[in-house]
This record gives C-alpha cells, structure tokens and sequence, in this order.
C-alpha cells in the first residue's frame, strides 16, 4: 500500500469508530440538500417532487424560526434590514431567507444559488408564503446583478462552501449600495466538529490530523460501501 491508501485507510477506522447514519428522506425529508439527489426525488412524479421541495422550505423555515439568526450575530438585526432590498447568497430551498423576510420585515428578498432544483423549491415557496422574493442561478464569485442593486447581503453556512472568498467579497461590494452591510455566518474550519463529515462520522477533531484530500477520499469510500441509498 502507498502513503496515501495507508493514511485513508486509517482515517477511515476512526470515522468508522463513531459512525453515524442520516434519517432516511423517505422517513423524513429534512433540511439536507443531498434529498434533491436521492432516488425519492430524483424517480418521483411531478407532485411528489413538490411535495419534497416543500418539506425541505419548511424544514428549513423551522429551523430558523426555532433558533433565529439574531443569536449567532448577538443583536436584533431588524433596524438594518427593515424596509431593504436584500440578496441572499446561497438561498438553497428558500425556508431560511423566507423566516428572514417576515422577521426583518424587509422590502424584497433576492436569492441566488448553484443549482435548478434550489431555486425551483425557494420559488415555489415563495409562492406558498406571498413574500416579495425571486430567485435565480447564481455564484457568488460573479453575481449576476448591476452594480449597486442592493442595501444588504445575507448568507448562512455558505462561505466556507465558496471557491473564491476574495473575488465574492469583491462582489458583494460591487452590488451593494453606498452604506450597503454584508450579515453572514459560517463555521470555522478548525472548530472541532465542523469537518462537514457527519453524515458518515460524529468523530471530532479529525481535520486536525488528516489532510482534507484524506478525509475526501475516506469519506466516498465509505459512502460507496454503504451502497446507492448513501
């Protein structure tokens, strides 16, 4: 075996010490986005499609109206949003960004994300809650707006997914306005337990010993083991 199967391999005997298993989406749909790739979306019909993308809103929804943004940036963040246009980078199903816009009471909600599905669902429920949002394809590296379109950017658990942290930040100044603020929140890469590993392992620390192309590989080879469903 070389160096790199020998440290895998061993990354893969911790991770599988502590091993844990996500509730299926056919149990409960959740707020993992991996939901948009699983068989019970991806083979259903156009109505249960729907039905899935409204239970990831939701979920979504829940979870913020349960333990509000206010709490991660230490103050009500209601004086800097009310009655402003906002974008949201990373919108996902649109659940979050929706429970900000009736908290902060704002003007209008634009989201951007990666992929169709995101948006389609964010969208959709939008629709469900009559708010005044849209949203649309979009990176935070090239943000497909004018300059100067909005009074804030928004952005949970997001930055630490982005390619080029440097060149988003360039945009999101290109597209704020004079006095424009940036909220966003993300979790440092050496907190102990935010390796984004959970899905296969509770272990913490382990980003502290391996290299993240190890804990990569480690990680898809154990979800292959685990079979389609993972």
């Amino acid at each position: 075996m070389d160096l790199t199967s020998i440290s895998t391999s061993l990354a893969k005997s911790f991770m599988k010490k502590f091993e844990t298993f996500p509730i299926s989406p056919e149990v409960k749909v959740g707020e993992l986005e991996e939901v948009f790739n699983h068989s019970i979306f991806v083979n259903a019909t156009n109505s249960q499609r729907q039905a899935v993308r409204i239970d990831s809103s939701i979920s979504k929804y829940k979870s913020e109206v349960s333990y509000p943004w206010d709490c991660y940036h230490g103050t009500n963040l209601t004086p800097y949003l009310q009655g402003k246009n906002v974008l949201e980078i990373g919108c996902f199903s649109g659940g979050r960004g929706i429970a900000w816009y009736e908290k902060y009471q704002m003007a209008s909600l634009t989201g951007v994300d990666v992929v169709p599905e995101y948006i389609e669902a964010a969208t959709q429920f939008a629709q469900l809650k009559k708010v005044n949002a849209k949203y649309m394809l979009g990176k935070g590296e090239s943000l497909p707006f004018n300059d100067e379109s909005f009074d804030a950017i928004v952005s949970f658990d997001v930055f630490e997914h982005i390619q080029n942290v440097e060149q988003t930040l360039s945009e999101c100044y290109r597209v704020l306005r004079s006095g424009g603020l940036v909220f966003m929140s993300f979790p440092g890469y050496y907190h102990p337990t935010h390796h984004h590993l959970a899905l296969v392992t509770k272990i913490p620390c382990l980003h502290y010993f391996f290299s993240g192309k190890t804990l990569v590989r480690a990680y898809y080879e154990i979800l292959q083991e685990r079979g389609e469903d993972a």
